[in-house]
Formats: structure tokens, C-alpha cells, sequence
């Protein structure tokens, strides 16, 4: 059985030594973002898109004098 003085040392290296360097050794890999994942859920919130009506599609097809002259529009597939 360990002596006093030992057991005491021992016990200071395992609760507060080994936790510090341990982090200093390995850190973290997945930072804490409470922050940030605050602020994307308000903005999620404040910036909801707009129902899309039935008849209208978001991207219209683009005519064939929008393309540079360089480049030929995509052939339908």
C-alpha cells in the first residue's frame, strides 16, 4: 500500500497535472461553437425563403444570347 506523501502526490499529478498537459498534447478536435450555432439559428429564423409559387420555377432557362460568344449553350440531353 502506498505511503501518505506518495499517495498525495499522486493524487495532485492525476487531478491537476495530467488533465493540463493532456490538453495541451491533444486538443480538442471539435471546437465548442455555442456562439455560433446561436447566431445560425436566429438567422435561420429572420431569414426564411419565400414559398415558391406553382407555376414559377427559381432557375429559368437560361436563352441563348445570355452565354458568352466564347461558349455554346449545354445541347439538350
Amino acid at each position: 500500500m502506498p505511503s501518505l506523501p506518495s499517495f498525495l502526490l499522486l493524487f495532485y499529478f492525476f487531478t491537476f497535472l495530467f488533465p493540463f498537459f493532456s490538453t495541451l498534447l491533444f486538443p480538442s478536435p471539435i471546437p465548442h461553437q455555442t456562439y455560433n450555432n446561436n447566431n445560425e439559428n436566429k438567422n435561420k429564423k429572420k431569414n426564411k425563403k419565400p414559398k415558391k409559387e406553382p407555376g414559377k420555377s427559381e432557375n429559368p432557362p437560361l436563352s441563348p444570347h445570355s452565354y458568352p460568344s466564347h461558349t455554346s449553350p449545354p445541347s439538350p440531353a
